[in-house]
This record gives structure tokens, C-alpha cells and sequence, in this order.
């Protein structure tokens, strides 16, 4: 099987979209609609990907114009976003006028720019080119970067009481279902958990195997009020004798993240790892592999005084 980032990004859109907390979607899109009838919005993503949460931003009303700018570090993501948007568009009924570095979508009540750019996301929080926020998205992100350092800087590109949308914060529990080996399935998920912790980008140790939890009090000590928080676990299991949408692909990618990060390792024996992995690919492709992974998300506005809260 050939693996790409970008189709795994896409792949798990149907997985994201079940995952994300109710409560605090609606809480962000009621604040949003809030905010839009009396300015203009400007919306950032910091990791934006292949630009599904801005497909999902649209598509479940929180985002209905304004200027959206999604960022991030891969250019071949930032360039699947750009080729996957005209399309989407046309699904949903918009018009897409190209502009540079993304396109003009209009229709059904909606007059929005959405931008797509190849950036370093820590560079650009550090050196913001037009701060001013109102709302900042950062889906299933904080765990490959450092947010104790980064969340300072992305209130500072904040309008006051800004908000930020944080979600997906992997919360270091992993579950496949059935069991092969308990002992070696414990082993494999510890050592990958662990890999997560070793983790470094740009010299700093990332938010690693447990952002989820420690996500609370870097918030607040960061400058962040957090007005609304909850689980949104990833849950994958096949339906009447199949997984939905490309949901196989996304946990044989999910099983390929596992034999990159630990073929190798001194601590598993090569033979039994690889016994491993072709036990559960055999499960994907008999239906019969269960997933969970354990996240949270969570809603903030920007407010190191306290004095911009929302009502």
C-alpha cells in the first residue's frame, strides 16, 4: 500500500468529524456568529493541512465569511488544499474565484477569501504579518509542536477576547481491540506513546503523549480563559462488515505511523513486531479491528486580564 500524509489527512475526516466535542463546537460557533454580525472575521489554522476543518468550518455553519488564512509547514499539504478546494466548492454549491494564494467562495449566503500558505507556524507566530485574530484553529497540532511556547505568541496575533479552537489534543490512551498478545500489545503502545514524548521540533520537546490534560493550565498560564472543554475520542469500527468512507486506509496509515517510528527498536524483537503489525492489518482488512484513541478539545479566548471575556 502506498502511503501519502496528505491522503491520510483526508482519510480521517470522517474520523475527526465524530471525534470533535458537541458542546464545545457549538459553544465556539455560537461565540463566532456572535462576533460576525458586528465585524468583519478573520480566521487563522495553524496546521491547516489538506484544509478539511476549513471545509468542516463551512459546511456546519460556524464560518460563513470573513478572511480565513490556513497555514502550515508541509507545502505538499498547503498544495492538496489548494486543488482539493475548488472541488469541494462546487459540492457545496459555491463559486470559487481564484485570488492569490487561494480563492474568493461566495453563495448560499456566504462571501468568504480562504488563503492556504506554506509557513513555518513557529515563525510565523513570531513574527506575525497581520495579527488581529478572531478566531485561531489548531486541530490535532499541539502534539507535534510546544504549546507552553507558542500559545504566548498566538494571543498576541489575537483581537482582544479573541478565541482559540483547540482540538484533537491526543491524551495518551490507545486501544486495539482484540487483543493478539496483552503483553506485547502494552509494549508496542508504551514504546509509540514514548516516542511522542521524545519528540523535539525545532530544538524544544513538543506537547507529546499527554497535551491533552496538560493543555488546561498551559492555557491559563499562558494568558488563555478557558470557557469550554471535553473528550473527542477517536472511535473506528467497521459497520455492517466494513469500516465507512476511507477509514481502512486511515488505520492502515495509523499502523505504518507504528512501523516507522519502532522497526528497529532495541526494546521489541524484530520477528514479533512484525507478527504484530501483520495481525492487525489482517483485522483492517477482515473488519474486525476496533480503535480508540483517548483526545480532548477545548474553547479559549484570549484575555490575559480577564477583561475581554465573552458574555
Amino acid at each position: 500500500m502506498d502511503f501519502t500524509f496528505q491522503h491520510y489527512l483526508n482519510a480521517k475526516r470522517t474520523v475527526d468529524d465524530r471525534a470533535l466535542n458537541g458542546s464545545v463546537w457549538l459553544t465556539m460557533a455560537e461565540l463566532i456568529k456572535n462576533r460576525a454580525s458586528t465585524q468583519t472575521l478573520r480566521v487563522l489554522e495553524v496546521g491547516a493541512g489538506t484544509g478539511t476543518m476549513l471545509h468542516r468550518l463551512v459546511e456546519w455553519g460556524a464560518l460563513k465569511g470573513g478572511m480565513y488564512l490556513g497555514i502550515d509547514s508541509d507545502a505538499e499539504s498547503i498544495q492538496a488544499a489548494l486543488q482539493n478546494l475548488p472541488a469541494w466548492a462546487d459540492g457545496q454549491g459555491l463559486t470559487c474565484i481564484p485570488v492569490p494564494d487561494g480563492f474568493e467562495l461566495s453563495g448560499r449566503g456566504i462571501q468568504l477569501r480562504a488563503i492556504f500558505q506554506a509557513r513555518e507556524v513557529s515563525e510565523a507566530a513570531a513574527n506575525p504579518v497581520e495579527p488581529g485574530y478572531d478566531l485561531l484553529v489548531a486541530n490535532a497540532f499541539l502534539d507535534l509542536v510546544n504549546p507552553a511556547s507558542l500559545l504566548p505568541h498566538w494571543g498576541k496575533m489575537m483581537q482582544p477576547g479573541g478565541l482559540g479552537y483547540f482540538t484533537i489534543n491526543f491524551d495518551g490512551v490507545t486501544v486495539f481491540e482484540p487483543q493478539l498478545d496483552p503483553a506485547l500489545d502494552e509494549k508496542i503502545i508504551e514504546l509509540y506513546h514514548r516516542s511522542m514524548d521524545d519528540r523535539q521540533a525545532g530544538g524544544q520537546a513538543t506537547g507529546g503523549s499527554r497535551t491533552g490534560r496538560r493543555l488546561y493550565h498551559q492555557l491559563r498560564d499562558a494568558g488563555w480563559k478557558v470557557l469550554a472543554a471535553g473528550a473527542s475520542d477517536w472511535v473506528v469500527h467497521p459497520v455492517n462488515g466494513s469500516y465507512r468512507a476511507d477509514e481502512a486506509y486511515f488505520l492502515n496509515h495509523l499502523l505504518h505511523f507504528f512501523e516507522e517510528t519502532l522497526t528497529g527498536h532495541a526494546e521489541l524483537e524484530p520477528a514479533a513486531f512484525q507478527g504484530w503489525l501483520t495481525a492487525r492489518r489482517r483485522q483492517i482488512n477482515d473488519a474486525s479491528l476496533f480503535l480508540v484513541v483517548h483526545q480532548l478539545d477545548y474553547l479559549a479566548c484570549w484575555s490575559p486580564d480577564d477583561s475581554h471575556l465573552p458574555g
